[in-house]
């Protein structure tokens, strides 16, 4: 998974980099600041992304004495990198998007490079996006599904960036700068929701019930296991801890019991996004009913 996490973010570092350097130069033949401001976005993402890959390698260490449990947590740390880097880039995009609107005059001529350019970038981030979902779901890396998210959120703001330089053309000046402001609060609203989904990660939130209803059936399908009384799963970077407590007979002998344990452990642990599981057995008194 690491290889397939690494290349994408290669890809991802690669295409923002190209994209951002077309839309500067593209931005300014123009004088659009709606074009400049997708330039930086671009721009922020190829900060973004370099902390993601930086992340997805430390996060796949093996474990070591000063991290027992694994890194998986610096996934999560890259999120929040990427959703505070996106705040600030949205507020100063906003700041100078209203300061131009109150006191800037400009007058847009119709170019046809910069319609290109970002027809262009519109066209690879929708690939893109769907690309990085597919690596994100089946590395179930929330770094890589962050900038899949961020990717869609590129499609649209390069969207408002057309409409916005297409009506400033055709005579409405504002629009371009309105269209700026647009782009600063999908921007700001990408990274609240990105940050708030890591910070989740990093503070160790449950997993989502169908997740913890899979771990139910998992453990009662183990031979030997009467029932269970607690479950507790949390998030320890973008992996789960889970702990358990399983009703076994009492009549079962030690060795019995453990090799029951050990089954259950070793079930979870066979669902992708549990990294240990921690059984910890209730011995039980069985009548011949099979009830307490």
């Amino acid at each position: 998974m690491e290889k397939i996490t690494s290349r994408a973010t290669r890809i991802t570092i690669l295409t923002n980099a190209l994209l951002f350097l077309v839309k500067l130069l593209a931005g300014i033949f123009a004088g659009s600041l709606a074009i400049i401001s997708d330039a930086m976005n671009s721009f922020m993402d190829i900060l973004s992304s370099v902390a993601i890959w930086a992340a997805v390698r430390v996060s796949y260490k093996e474990a070591d004495w000063n991290h027992p449990f694994g890194h998986s947590r610096a996934q999560p740390v890259a999120g929040l990198v990427v959703a505070v880097l996106a705040g600030v880039l949205g507020i100063e995009i906003l700041q100078t998007a209203i300061m131009n609107l109150i006191t800037a005059t400009h007058d847009h001529q119709f170019k046809l490079v910069p319609v290109l350019v970002l027809v262009i970038s519109i066209l690879s981030k929708l690939f893109l996006a769907r690309y990085l979902q597919h690596v994100g779901t089946q590395a179930d890396s929330p770094a890589i599904r962050a900038s899949a998210v961020d990717s869609r959120n590129d499609v649209l703001i390069s969207s408002v960036a057309l409409i916005g330089y297409l009506l400033a053309t055709m005579g409405w000046l504002a629009v371009d700068d309105v269209a700026a402001m647009i782009i600063s609060g999908f921007i700001i609203y990408a990274g609240f929701d990105i940050g708030k989904e890591n910070l989740d990660y990093l503070m160790g939130s449950i997993p989502a019930e169908e997740h913890v209803e899979r771990m139910k059936k998992l453990m009662l399908n183990v031979d030997g296991v009467l029932d269970f009384n607690e479950i507790r799963a949390h998030y320890v970077g973008h992996f789960v801890h889970v702990e358990v407590h399983i009703d076994v007979a009492s009549e079962l002998t030690v060795r019995e019991a453990h090799d029951i344990g050990t089954a259950v452990q070793a079930q979870l642990e066979t669902l992708d996004i549990v990294d240990r599981a921690f059984v910890h057995i209730d011995p039980i008194c069985v009548t011949r009913e099979g009830k307490d």
